[in-house]
């Protein structure tokens, strides 16, 4: 996989498609994987089927958390539209997961959400009981025994993770929290630099922000995109 395939850009925080789009002819980086959540709450499939006419690969973030049936009724929706993935939470059950990713087929993918970058030691505590890294853990295990096609999880927790083999074969892991050296935290309480996390096992790095609003001695998205996928090269 090239460098440049590991980052996935995330339209999160866009009001409108037609910004969405301006912004990513910005970046320049055609064939992209472009995951999306809010823009597809509001517009439905449109959204999918627009990215993949584009030649962009659609990644569709709802984090499903529903009965089986459920919740494979929306994979069927979001896969006849063209999504490539699609991420729901490991929290609903291997149940839930066996389905969804029966139900997706070859045609999708299908991307279990462990726990929220968001959630720092004592929120995990507060609300499961237990520390970040045991539910990370759990959730993991539970998804890798569903036969999901990958795993989201924390660039702090790659490197665990990496020894939940199932079959003899790692788990794929996608990890939100990616913030360079040089841009904001915000929101993400468990980030890592680029370099940290493919280093801890991440194959795929989850990247908003950085790219669509990179500081201005960055430059433009275009100029932070190819900053970040010299990151990952070194």
């Amino acid at each position: 996989m090239e460098p440049r395939d590991r980052i996935i850009l995330s339209l999160d925080g866009f009001k409108s498609f037609e910004e969405a789009f301006a912004e990513l002819d910005k970046v320049s980086a055609p064939g992209a994987i472009v995951k999306v959540k809010a823009l597809a709450d509001k517009l439905g499939t449109f959204v999918a089927e627009t990215l993949a006419e584009e030649g962009y690969r659609p990644f569709i973030d709802f984090k499903i958390y529903d009965t089986p049936d459920a919740a494979a009724e929306r994979v069927a929706v979001w896969r006849d539209a063209g999504a490539e993935f699609f991420t729901i939470h490991a929290s609903g059950g291997e149940k839930t997961m066996k389905k969804c990713v029966a139900v997706a087929g070859e045609k999708m993918k299908i991307v279990a959400v462990t726990l929220l970058t968001s959630f720092d030691e004592e929120e995990s505590i507060e609300m499961f009981h237990y520390t970040v890294e045991t539910m990370t853990k759990w959730f993991a295990s539970s998804a890798q025994r569903s036969g999901v096609y990958g795993i989201v999880a924390s660039p702090r927790e790659a490197a665990m993770l990496r020894g939940l083999a199932r079959d003899d074969k790692p788990p794929i892991i996608f990890t939100p929290g990616i913030r360079p050296a040089w841009a904001e935290k915000n929101d993400q309480k468990r980030a890592a630099t680029p370099a940290e996390a493919i280093r801890a096992g991440a194959d795929y790095l989850i990247i908003g922000r950085p790219i669509f609003n990179p500081p201005p001695e960055i430059g433009s998205p275009r100029e932070a995109f190819a900053r970040i996928v010299s990151e990952i090269e070194s």
